[in-house]
């Protein structure tokens, strides 16, 4: 096994560090990526508290959730189309955040299972869940009607029509664990 700090800093610099930028390291006969083109961030936060990482529901203020996606490379139109999922698992199930049409343009609904937030998403610049909605937020009010427990966020991406369901096709994700305090 390789440590880090028992390497001359010749060695890293020379040898290991250009590996790594290459994206990937040989390490026990398998190779691990490391160099992703994304960065996937999951926020959650409340009127009080703006786009930090806010953990737990305060009672009778409105929960916003936002994931955003930020292309790694500065080249970024040669990375290709992809489908972004976010979401929750609450209660035992796996509810996906989608745009619905509505009365007044996109708003966004939930779907059980895995569904995407955007399909063939072409990353120039970094984009959220809002820019995915048209401009719409991801909020929910607790109530005295939802459930006391742990609700899991999550936020990935995959290639254009890849499967969901299988973790080896998430390119970038992220994730947190939220308390809901009714």
């Amino acid at each position: 096994m390789l440590h880090f700090e028992s390497m001359p800093r010749v060695f890293f610099h020379w040898i290991v560090a250009p590996l790594v930028w290459l994206g990937t390291v040989a390490v026990h006969a398998n190779t691990i990526p490391l160099a992703l083109p994304f960065r996937v961030s999951v926020e959650a936060s409340t009127p009080e508290v703006i786009f930090g990482k806010v953990r737990r529901s305060a009672p009778g203020l409105p929960i916003i959730f936002k994931t955003r996606i930020d292309p790694v490379y500065s080249d970024p139109e040669g990375l290709g189309k992809w489908d972004v999922y976010f979401g929750f698992m609450y209660g035992g199930k796996t509810f996906s955040v989608v745009p619905v049409s509505g009365p007044s343009g996109i708003v966004p609904g939930l779907a059980e299972g895995l569904e995407p937030l955007g399909r063939d998403v072409t990353f120039e610049r970094a984009k959220t869940s809002t820019d995915l909605l048209h401009g719409q937020d991801i909020q929910h009010q607790v109530s005295a009607n939802d459930e006391d427990g742990m609700l899991f966020v999550f936020s990935f991406l995959v290639a254009k029509g890849a499967d969901p369901n299988d973790p080896d096709n998430w390119m970038a994700h992220d994730s947190m664990f939220f308390w809901v305090l009714p």
